[in-house]
C-alpha cells in the first residue's frame, strides 16, 4: 500500500469513529476517547496537529483537543 491509500483508509476510519461517537452511548464515547483518541494524542506533535484535526469530523475536533490537554 502506498501513502495515498493509507491516508484514505485513515480518513475512512476516522469517519466511522465519528459516526460511532455521534450516535453512541456514554460507554461507547468513553471507549473511543480512552482507546483511540488518547493513544493518538500521546503521539501528537505540533507539526501534525493541524493535519490530524482536518481529518476529524467537526464534532470530534473539540473532543480530540480536550483529550490532548488532559494528557
Amino acid at each position: 500500500m502506498g501513502l495515498i491509500e493509507d491516508q484514505k483508509l485513515a480518513k475512512e476510519a476516522v469517519h466511522v469513529i465519528g459516526i460511532l461517537y455521534g450516535g453512541g452511548s456514554l460507554h461507547i464515547k468513553n471507549a473511543i476517547e480512552n482507546e483511540f483518541l488518547e493513544r493518538l494524542a500521546t503521539s501528537e506533535s505540533p507539526a501534525s496537529l493541524r493535519k490530524h484535526l482536518a481529518c476529524f469530523p467537526k464534532e470530534m475536533r473539540s473532543i480530540y483537543m480536550k483529550t490532548i490537554l488532559e494528557n
